[in-house]
């Protein structure tokens, strides 16, 4: 009995996917791999493609980033940038139409695609923030101090773009020449920690033979100071269409800084594969 059932439903699945291709479930193989390369989190970006009418469909994208650790002996080296323990994660979604055009087969030929896409990611990591106080009393002292980030982003786009699709029986290959499009992020970094350990910096000029400082010391960092200096760097920046808006807030202990911006989209060699069924 059970035999036989399995050749049915095996006969059924066979009919189906000969007769109907109007569905087509793709992945991006080179998004996994490069991930892999580069060390950083490995994601999964999927596809799901159906026929609505005869040239027209609708596609379903989705990715998702696992968290985890970046693995900077491949990528950049986190250490040698005061980071360290640094992980990631994000996910994206996203509806499709396409248009193909000919009088090809359903799913095949050329066409061209309106998108839109939502995504989010948000990262995690230990800082050694290293500096030199200049105090004013005659020597400067090497200071760090380790501080906890973390960062947010979404992202919206959407936009145009031209490509072609080809079936060689299940087998599906798509690839989106090019595509063209506008979006707007809205990113922050949240710092927390204490920026000056006074106890650290009285030893080390107790140590030199210099008199101690205390809180109200103007020289001393402060993330206000910080902050604002970081912004201003931004603010100076000039950059065509873009214009960023960037807000930011502090405590004694903590800084955060937040920017929204318009970002143009371009879209080149989208590459998956995929089976039609």
């Amino acid at each position: 009995m059970i035999k036989k059932l399995s050749s049915f439903i095996l006969i059924v699945l066979i009919g189906f996917s000969a007769f109907s291709q109007n569905n087509v479930l793709k992945v991006k193989p080179v998004r996994p791999i490069g991930n892999a390369v580069l060390g950083i989190p490995i994601s999964f970006p999927v596809a799901y493609e159906r026929v609505i009418f005869s040239s027209l469909t609708a596609q379903l994208n989705a990715s998702y980033q696992l968290q985890g650790e970046f693995d900077n002996t491949n990528y950049f080296d986190v250490g040698e940038l005061g980071f360290s323990n640094m992980s990631l994660s994000s996910w994206k979604v996203g509806p499709e139409v396409r248009w193909y055009f000919g009088k090809k087969e359903e799913l095949t030929g050329f066409y061209a695609q309106g998108f839109f896409n939502y995504s989010e990611t948000s990262l995690n990591s230990d800082f050694l923030y290293e500096t030199t106080l200049e105090l004013g009393l005659g020597s400067n002292i090497p200071y760090a101090v380790d501080l906890e980030v973390g960062g947010y982003g979404n992202y919206i786009n959407y936009g145009l773009g031209i490509g072609k699709q080809w079936l060689f029986g299940n087998f599906c290959l798509d690839i989106t020449w090019f595509g063209v499009g506008w979006g707007s992020g809205n990113f922050g970094i949240e710092v927390d920690g204490n920026l000056i350990e006074l106890g650290q910096v009285n030893n080390q000029l107790a140590a030199d033979g210099l008199a101690l400082v205390d809180a109200t010391n103007e020289k001393l960092p402060t993330w206000e100071k910080l902050v604002t200096e970081f912004q201003d760097e931004i603010d100076a920046v000039e950059i065509p269409v873009v214009d960023p808006k960037v807000t930011s807030e502090t405590t004694t202990t903590s800084g955060k800084m937040n920017v929204k911006t318009p970002v143009p989209f371009v879209r080149l060699l989208n590459f998956t594969i995929g089976f039609s069924f």
